[in-house]
């Protein structure tokens, strides 16, 4: 299950309308988003854990390929153009805009995000941001926004296999994989 997080500012925060019905690219609603931290700063994102927030949903790189959305930047681009896309896993933010071609205010962009160019670290992880990294206020506009899955084939390669202990009933054997 995915949820919605905000990492507010003091002195302001991030304003989340999950049900807009207007603009929405498909469907009857989209996520509006308003950024107000003074000075910028802040940060929306989805979270894949359970309902009570207390089991989180790990997703591997072998198994999620893009995260597609529509995005709407509203009126002001410029502000839209300091989005960074981010994970949880220490991986290095990137603009938005690297994603988008040519922004136009009030229109809907499909954009398709490749997991492997926004997690450097290569690592698991189980949250995005959109994370404001200028100094102005973005409200924009989200809609189907989706993880594609494709399911891991490749056997993982076994190596450095050592026999711990071996009795009549069963074995000990401690390895590596590289997954």
């Amino acid at each position: 299950e995915w949820r919605t997080g905000l990492w507010d500012c003091s002195g302001g925060g991030i304003i989340l309308n999950p049900s807009v019905t207007n603009p929405h690219a498909e469907g009857q609603y989209s996520f509006g988003v308003s950024h107000s931290c003074p000075g910028g700063w802040g940060a929306f994102g989805f979270d894949r854990r359970n309902s009570d927030w207390t089991v989180i949903g790990t997703m591997y790189p072998n198994e999620y390929h893009v995260l597609g959305l529509s995005f709407n930047p509203g009126n002001d681009t410029a502000a839209a153009n300091n989005l960074n896309v981010m994970l949880d896993n220490g991986s290095d933010p990137r603009p938005l805009r690297d994603f988008i071609p040519s922004l136009q205010p009030n229109q809907w962009h499909t954009v398709r995000i490749p997991i492997a160019e926004i997690n450097s670290s290569g690592e698991p992880f189980f949250r995005l941001y959109f994370f404001n990294m200028g100094s102005g206020s973005p409200v924009y506009y989200l809609d189907n926004i989706y993880l594609e899955h494709s399911p891991d084939i490749v056997p993982p390669v076994i190596s450095g296999l050592v026999v711990d202990s071996i009795s009549s009933d069963g074995a000990v054997i401690r390895g590596n994989t590289d997954e």
